[in-house]
């Protein structure tokens, strides 16, 4: 049987739907969006898109290579974002390697020159805490921000390296001197003439500023290398074992540059002295109490570095 109230409400309910639908055209067709958007875009605002677009792909590009060059093509890219810079990092491929530090607490089967008493390990030691000297330019001086006006010259007319040469060394040699004098110091039975003049005011100082340096170099480096503590037979604690994989540059091929690339040493010590008339820094207020009592400290006459204590 046919529903007629059922026929009713739905007959009601398409009239309701088709006026909605007029209703809704009606109101599309009154808004201004929606001419708008029948309009083709103007040249003018084509031209300003592609632009923007074109010039933020640009800048994309230009980042990205620039990025790419600084982490994979730049030599020693790695060392550059957390050292201080050096020319030496244009010249040296440091290699870094994963290796297996040897820091047994016993003695190891193969002993390195830190363990070995040997004249062979003493040589290796003496070469170590050698200055060699590393010619720079004044413009890699004030890259290291280092006033050049002051710095040692290197004179064409003696080494033939251009009226621009200063001279260097490296830091890390000077690190290894220290750590070589409180070597020797600890076995004053091997080494008696490093631990003589222990009542001399500079031989105590010359060991202060050898621990000072270390600390400083360490602290410094602050790496955030681990060590395992392990269960060993006989032990009652847990033992620390301190031979943990470590990122090393390539020491021996960096040792093997400076032989190769720094000026002779010998030749260096016995001609090169200070010419007349060049720009000094004042020597330490120490220097003048302790190594020259006899000289008069000028470091505060005539109201000079009042209150102040000239270092170095």
């Amino acid at each position: 049987m046919k529903n007629t109230e059922y026929d009713r409400v739905s007959s009601a309910d398409s009239e309701s739907t088709l006026e909605c639908d007029e209703l809704e055209q009606v109101l599309l067709e009154k808004t201004p969006w929606r001419d708008i958007s029948r309009r083709p875009m103007s040249k003018r605002l084509i031209i300003i898109l592609t632009t923007f677009n074109v010039t933020i792909l640009l800048i994309s590009v230009v980042l990205f290579g620039t990025w790419l060059h600084e982490n994979y093509f730049v030599l020693n890219a790695p060392y550059r974002k957390t050292n201080a810079y050096s020319p030496l990092h244009d010249r040296i491929a440091l290699k870094p390697t994963l290796k297996v530090m040897n820091a047994t607490f016993w003695e190891p089967e193969t002993l390195s020159i830190a363990r070995d008493f040997s004249h062979e390990a003493d040589l290796q030691w003496d070469e170590y805490e050698l200055q060699r000297i590393v010619p720079v330019t004044s413009a890699q001086l004030c890259s290291m921000g280092v006033d050049p006006s002051t710095a040692a010259k290197l004179d064409d007319a003696e080494w033939g390296l251009g009226d621009d040469a200063y001279v260097a060394a490296m830091d890390i040699f000077h690190q290894l001197h220290c750590l070589g004098t409180l070597r020797r110091i600890a076995y004053p039975d091997i080494y008696p003439n490093v631990s003589r003049g222990r009542e001399n005011i500079a031989w105590r100082m010359h060991v202060d500023h050898c621990v000072d340096i270390l600390l400083q170099a360490l602290q410094c480096s602050g790496n955030l290398d681990l060590f395992s503590y392990h269960w060993v037979a006989d032990h009652e604690r847990p033992f620390p074992m301190f031979s943990i994989n470590r990122q090393c540059v390539d020491f021996e091929a960096l040792q093997e540059w400076r032989l190769e690339n720094t000026i002779d040493i010998d030749r260096f010590k016995k001609i090169v002295r200070k010419p007349e008339g060049v720009k000094e820094l004042e020597a330490a207020d120490d220097w003048y109490k302790f190594m020259a009592p006899m000289l008069e400290n000028p470091n505060h006459k005539d109201g000079k570095n009042q209150g102040k204590k000239v270092i170095l």
